[in-house]
């Protein structure tokens, strides 16, 4: 019977592996169906029902792998994971550093406690550990991005920018960072700068509302509203404009003399919700 059960097991990790967790759930159950506490079956259907988003189920299968194997580095990893799935990022963080006494130098995994202290406001342990990671991989992607953004939230705009650089040196053509090295550029006034950066997404993403925002935001500031505004109207051909797009597009027609659209963008402004 034990045969069965290893063969289930390979057989889920298999469907799995291609991305079809309902038969990879069905060849766990049967296995466990077998031998109810078996580790393999149990962190294997963990994680397919952390990957169905299915969390509390998922954290059942790790815990009942720990209570027998405390140091099972496969359901310690899933368990934060199924913690984090639960936006309970004090147990995912306590977990993973359960994970990391075992596997130290596992990046990914450092790279989640960073995340998780981030989320909770602890911002000091959460830069250690971003720190960790950049020591095992100074270019690690997840790491540059994570610690550039808890700059940012601490108000280092200029490390965060410099991280952020680190990343386009890798990836040139990351909208989601070329827009945030924009905007930090944008927020010191270096606007030709900040441009050259929106200009960069807008080529990768035409209709992207963050770098359209940026671009025309730099172009009010240039004074150069027809251009400002043409940004800002792309905007509203994909998305609802934010209040503050709105506010600034509406003082742009007034600029240019087109009263009759500023006041009617006003209107929507202060249109009740």
């Amino acid at each position: 019977m034990h045969s069965t059960v290893v063969e289930l097991c390979k057989q889920g990790n298999r469907f799995s592996k291609q991305n079809n967790l309902q038969d990879a759930r069905a060849s766990f159950e049967k296995a466990l169906h077998i031998e109810s506490q078996n580790a393999y079956a149990l962190t294997g259907l963990g994680d397919v029902l952390r990957r169905c988003k299915e969390f509390s189920e998922a954290t059942q299968c790790y815990l009942s792998v720990l209570k027998v194997d405390p140091k099972n580095v496969f359901s310690l990893r899933g368990l934060g994971d199924a913690y984090r799935g639960l936006h309970r990022y004090i147990d995912a963080a306590e977990v993973w550093l359960k994970y990391l006494e075992e596997r130290p130098n596992d990046i990914f995994v450092i790279t989640r406690v960073a995340d998780a202290y981030k989320k909770i406001g602890n911002y000091l342990d959460s830069e250690s550990f971003y720190n960790k990671a950049l020591e095992i991989n100074a270019k690690d992607r997840y790491a540059l991005i994570g610690i550039a953004d808890l700059y940012q939230k601490t108000e280092r705009a200029d490390q965060a920018l410099v991280h952020y650089l680190k990343v386009l040196e890798q990836d040139p053509r990351s909208v989601h960072v070329l827009t945030m090295a924009g905007n930090i550029y944008r927020y010191k006034k270096e606007f030709e700068q900040a441009k050259s950066y929106y200009s960069i997404a807008l080529d990768e993403e035409p209709f992207n509302a963050y770098a359209l925002f940026g671009m025309g935001d730099c172009l009010r500031w240039q004074q150069q509203y027809e251009q400002a505004i043409s940004h800002w109207e792309r905007i509203l051909t994909r998305h609802e404009g934010t209040i503050e797009m709105l506010t600034r597009l509406g003082d742009a027609y007034r600029n240019v003399g087109r009263l009759e659209d500023a006041e009617n963008t006003c209107r929507q402004v202060h249109m009740p919700s």
